[in-house]
């Protein structure tokens, strides 16, 4: 059965706007998608056998011109097991979208129902499948009609009339009303959950309709038709309004595909989560008290998908203000030749214009070498028009304009007299504006001194003042960097939604901008926090106006938080009516993860005060353990309040909601064991877990830190000393034997020791013969296997010597598996070296033999074994990891060699120096 809501305009206005009470009869549309539809003909074109099931559109039509005849009445059919009966009343109608303008409205058309009984034989009946129903076998109609006629019989009711209108517009929807069309008596009437309608134009007028089916159009609003039922705004499963049991879906399809509202899709957006959550607790108005919510559990598994992307912006520096005299050379120029009109008295100056030459050599704005065009050197501004070379002023008779648009950087870094009426920024150019430089555009006589960067990057360095008297306008192509102490602003309005970095020095000092009026925010705000470490309490704010719209759609920052802290913004009242988008550091929880022991722990570092009413913990790769043993859930421990439910668990997704109020959290949170670092593919990407949580206050949700411990992964590891004295062990703590045939460890900065690297070659932990490269130094270790491959088992760990210098951590470790013919990046990790217990030794005695298979054997789907890696539960894995390490003692377990003649090759290359890489 599938279901699909309609466009929820109601449940996306609440959503938008925050809404946090809505009246308790509040109504909905939820919209029925056909569990099948088509179409069936017994006209002159299609006959009476043929079939329609699976095409694009549903068609209707009736022509009859005395010779030819076109018959197609539309065959729909309705899942309706789930929906409440107390919804069959006359509110319900149904709707549907036309395939394009030519085959819509205006006209009528005759709807039936079919009945639940089918006195016809040879029939299909009412569970009829759209690739075998044709007009010659559907329930409902005369099957032996002769062709270009049609009729209905005893087993199809009529209902009602359906006027569609012939407005001819995308998506051309039409919708029944239930003064024409009652569905009440039927639904009311229906006994096995299933509901055919048949449809056929009233009039034999010619007119052809086709409405989008279930495999037609989805896009620009179009869909199948629908069969629309009211429901309580927050009501989920549309039984005794907005409860526990709504919750209930939600929690059980949380973070999942949804395919209808009855999933618990709420905001009709196709997939369960905190939106949803939050449109059922906007809504859900009973009381906890005496509840017993036991009966909230969810152990549903679905995989499901989850999401997240950041931006960053360039940055430029500005300089300051200088100016010389200004002769009237256009003006005079202008008025000689009797221009009056004020269109006329406005020029541009390019900087750099090409149509002039030479410039100075330098990209200032203020160089002045003669006032003379004709002169060598001159200005670097030029009006093409007038052919002049003057630096841009606004008190000219002409309203002197500055464009910067030659895909380079101009420079001020002085105190100008002169100042131009505008200044626009494009084709990717730059103003950088000095601490010792002064840069103001003013109002001229046809100007209103604005400043406009559409394409291109502004910086003022601290010291530094840029300021219009016009709009100051910051596109979503360009960026803005204010460092603090610097003096940036406009007297008119600001529109900032490009990218805006801000310096900060201290608390309450950082570069801002000021605008004289109204001011609108977008884009990304960044925070330069070089050279200084923050407190929690500091604030900064970076936006003052007398009005501000928007905000910044993401924020980061260059240094000085914390691993547990991020930025957030608010709006302010900075008095005397003035407002201001202030900064803060927020504290978030985090999540950490061991991936020796899959154990995952919320804690808080930090002393804010947090508080939520929901969190999840998510993994794309399925890294999740699904076993609900290995699950602490909240309702288990009884932390943070005993109102809370569980979502479902599966490997994609672990979480809880909170139906009352926001809980503050305190103590650590262990959830026990439920990261799998060994699921996945060998040497996949696996570490991968999301954690986020939300609060109901404001309804806003908080991504929070993820951080892991330990050195188990499902793959090679490099573990490195970071000490620098001591060893490098190379180990597998997969549950996988592997097979290599190579190895290369490489540090771009030079942090290898040849000396100090105890190589295969020049130990026996293998059998096999190693093969240094020719060129090992400090950026790069490698040998080869020169017989074969060797084979390291689970739990084995190398002893490579101490080769880390313990200078930059920028190790990368690639091996070859045997048979490949590219190489596989390993996992380096930076940690001493406790060496693990022997893998396998089911009964501790230092050998892995038949007498731990034993111990296998009895433990099979208990508890936990010795030496097993972290495996859990005992079941085949513990098998697995037994064999092969089977004759393996300590101290070194699971290495072996297995000679290849065919591997000599690797032994002529390196013997021949070859140059490779591992890749």
């Amino acid at each position: 059965m599938t279901h699909k809501s309609l466009f929820n305009l109601t449940t996306l206005l609440m959503a938008a706007t925050a809404i946090v009470a809505v009246r308790a009869d509040a109504q909905e549309f939820y919209g029925l998608t056909p569990d099948a539809d088509t179409y069936i003909t017994n006209g002159g074109g299609s006959g009476p056998t043929s079939h329609h099931g699976g095409k694009s559109s549903v068609e209707v039509r009736w022509y009859d011109d005395g010779s030819t005849t076109r018959i197609r009445m539309g065959y729909v059919r309705f899942d309706i097991a789930g929906i409440n009966p107390e919804f069959f009343t006359n509110e319900v109608t149904l709707s549907g979208t036309f395939t394009g303008s030519s085959y819509n409205g205006p006209g009528v058309w005759d709807v039936y129902g079919l009945n639940d009984t089918i006195t016809a034989v040879d029939t299909l009946g009412v569970d009829w499948d759209d690739s075998e129903i044709s007009y010659s076998n559907a329930a409902g109609v005369v099957n032996d009609a002769p062709v270009g006629t049609f009729g209905f019989t005893s087993d199809a009711t009529m209902l009602g009339t359906l006027t569609l209108d012939g407005v001819d517009e995308q998506p051309l929807p039409f919708i029944s009303n239930g003064s024409d069309l009652d569905f009440s008596s039927f639904l009311n009437a229906d006994t096995d959950g299933l509901v055919t309608l048949l449809f056929i134009s009233s009039t034999s007028d010619g007119k052809e309709y086709r409405i989008d089916s279930s495999e037609g159009s989805t896009s620009n609003g179009h869909g199948p038709m629908t069969l629309n039922f009211m429901f309580p705004a927050g009501d989920v499963d549309g039984y005794n309004g907005v409860d526990l049991a709504d919750l209930q879906v939600i929690a059980d399809n949380f973070r999942q595909s949804a395919n209808s509202r009855l999933d618990g899709d709420l905001s009709a957006d196709g997939f369960v989560d905190f939106a949803d959550f939050e449109l059922w607790k906007q809504n859900y108005t009973g009381s906890l008290a005496g509840v017993d919510l036991g009966f909230l559990s969810a152990k549903v598994p679905e995989p499901s998908t989850l999401w997240l992307a950041a931006v960053g912006a360039g940055l430029l520096l500005v300089r300051r203000l200088k100016v010389n005299p200004r002769v009237m050379v256009i003006a005079l120029v202008l008025l000689g030749v009797g221009v009056a009109s004020s269109s006329f008295a406005q020029v541009t100056y390019y900087f750099k214009h090409p149509d002039y030459s030479p410039y100075p050599a330098d990209n200032n704005w203020f160089t002045e070498t003669d006032n003379n065009p004709n002169a060598s050197g001159g200005t670097n501004w030029y009006d093409p028009v007038g052919a002049v070379n003057f630096i841009p002023d606004y008190s000219q008779v002409v309203d002197e304009r500055a464009a910067i648009d030659f895909g380079g950087t101009v420079v001020v870094d002085t105190v100008g007299a002169y100042s131009p009426a505008s200044l626009t920024i494009s084709s990717s150019s730059g103003l950088d504006v000095l601490g010792t430089g002064a840069l103001s555009i003013r109002a001229g006589t046809d100007t209103n001194g604005e400043l406009n960067v559409s394409s291109g990057a502004v910086s003022v360095l601290s010291g530094g003042s840029l300021t219009s008297e016009g709009s100051f306008t910051i596109g979503g192509s360009s960026s803005l960097a204010i460092g603090a102490g610097a003096t940036v602003g406009t007297d008119s309005s600001l529109s900032l939604t490009g990218s805006y970095q801000v310096g900060v020095a201290g608390n309450a000092n950082n570069g801002f901008i000021s605008a004289g009026t109204s001011a609108t925010v977008g884009g990304q705000l960044v925070l330069d926090f070089t050279g200084y470490t923050p407190a929690a309490t500091d604030t900064w704010t970076v936006v003052e106006a007398d009005s501000i719209t928007g905000d910044f759609s993401s924020l980061s920052w260059i240094g000085g938080l914390a691993p547990n802290q991020s930025l957030a913004t608010v709006q302010t009242d900075l008095g005397g009516g003035r407002v201001g988008i202030t900064a803060m550091i927020e504290e978030r929880l985090v999540l950490q993860v061991n991936r020796d022991t899959g154990a995952a722990t919320i804690m808080h570092p930090g002393s804010s005060s947090i508080t939520l009413d929901g969190y999840y913990v998510g993994s794309d790769l399925g890294m999740l353990s699904d076993k609900a043993s290995d699950w602490t859930s909240l309702v288990e421990s009884g932390q943070l309040g005993s109102d809370w439910i569980e979502t479902s668990q599966t490997t994609s997704n672990i979480g809880e909601l909170k139906i009352g109020a926001d809980a503050t959290f305190g103590s650590d949170v262990a959830l026990g064991s439920i990261y799998k670092p060994l699921a996945g593919t060998f040497a996949g990407d696996t570490e991968d877990l999301q954690f986020v949580y939300r609060r109901s206050s404001d309804g806003k949700t908080f991504t929070g830190r993820v951080e892991y411990t330990g050195s188990k992964v499902n793959n090679l590891v490099l573990q490195v000393d970071p000490s620098g004295s001591g060893d490098v062990y190379l180990r597998n703590t997969s549950s996988t034997t592997v097979e290599i045939d190579a190895y290369e460890i490489l540090s771009s900065s030079g942090a290898l020791s040849e000396a100090g690297w105890n190589s295969l070659a020049e130990q026996s932990a293998t059998t096999n013969t190693w093969l240094e490269a020719l060129d090992n130094g400090a950026s790069l270790l490698a040998e080869f296997d020169t017989e074969g491959f060797t084979t390291i088992g689970p739990g084995a760990a190398i002893n490579l010597g101490p080769l880390y210098t313990g200078s930059t951590q920028d190790l990368q470790f690639n091996f070859l598996l045997m048979g490949d013919d590219e190489g596989t990046a390993g996992a380096v990790m930076y940690g001493a070296f406790t060496a693990d217990a022997l893998p396998g030794d089911y009964n501790e005695d230092n050998i892995v033999n038949l007498a731990d298979y034993t111990v296998w054997r009895d433990n099979l789907g208990s508890g936990v074994l010795p030496n097993d890696n972290g495996l859990g539960t005992v079941g085949y894995e513990h098998y697995e990891l037994w064999k092969a390490n089977f004759g393996s003692s300590l101290p070194i377990s699971g290495v072996g060699a297995v000679p290849e003649p065919s591997s000599w090759l690797l032994l002529a290359i390196a013997v021949a120096g070859l140059g490779y890489r591992l890749r």
